[in-house]
């Protein structure tokens, strides 16, 4: 309210389900009774598998886990995909892999490898997830010394779009069922020119949003980071914008 915040309560499951149920759930071909997990179907030969990898009860917490009830759940929709010759695609909030050096906590889900192990049993080949808000693509090794070729689930991390260069991703089954992903990223400034916008932020969008984003994580250093003088915060905020 103006300048001063105020907490609120956060959501619960019950109220999240009641907000989106109209965006997959009243669609969805199956529920897990004990998360907000679903499968949702695309056609007749690709399915969606839809997880819920946050941690709410009885808090909510940063880092993310698939409920042991919810794996047997999947194992479930993914043995009933394989008897139907059924493609499926996982996606979920948090990671399957640790797919960052800089971030090595609270990203990659607590029981990762339990996971794993369940769509690796599947041979399922993709795995997409967001939380880190930047653009990787792994693939998962049991061990070192495996050889590139050999099998191994794959996870594309999701950029965040309202995060600069403001891209998403665009992934395309082709005929052969073969996949081919890629990034796009919003071309702002065309759209400001073509409708004639007088605004000069949406006129040289990509110029305004990575200052954007460095008075935003010099606004974050600053909060933390003391006695070290103005010149030191410029630069760690400079560095680390263009590191993220």
């Amino acid at each position: 309210y103006g300048a001063e915040k105020e907490s609120v309560d956060s959501i619960d499951a019950d109220g999240f389900y009641e907000i989106y149920h109209r965006y997959g759930y009243d669609q969805a071909l199956s529920r897990d009774s004990s998360s907000l997990s679903y499968v949702y179907g695309l056609d007749e030969k690709n399915w969606l598998l839809m997880l819920d990898s946050c941690q709410y009860e009885p808090e909510n917490k940063v880092e993310g886990r698939i409920k042991e009830s919810t794996l047997a759940w999947m194992d479930e929709q993914l043995l009933k995909a394989r008897e139907q010759g059924i493609f499926v695609l996982p996606v979920a909030h948090h990671n399957l892999l640790a797919q960052s050096r800089m971030y090595t906590t609270q990203c990659a889900m607590d029981n990762n490898g339990e996971v794993i192990d369940l769509l690796q049993k599947y041979k399922i080949p993709l795995f997409l997830s967001g939380h880190l808000h930047v653009q990787r693509i792994r693939k998962h090794k049991a061990e070192p010394g495996v050889a590139d070729d050999a099998y191994g689930i794959q996870e594309i991390i999701t950029d965040a779009m309202s995060i600069p260069p403001c891209q998403y991703g665009v992934l395309q089954w082709k005929e052969d069922g073969s996949m081919e992903y890629s990034t796009e990223s919003v071309d702002v400034s065309v759209w400001a020119k073509r409708t004639e916008q007088e605004n000069t932020d949406l006129l040289d969008f990509v110029g305004w949003s990575e200052h954007y984003i460095q008075k935003l994580i010099a606004d974050q250093i600053g909060g933390v980071v003391h006695n070290v003088g103005s010149d030191v915060k410029r630069s760690m905020a400079v560095t680390y914008a263009d590191v993220y």
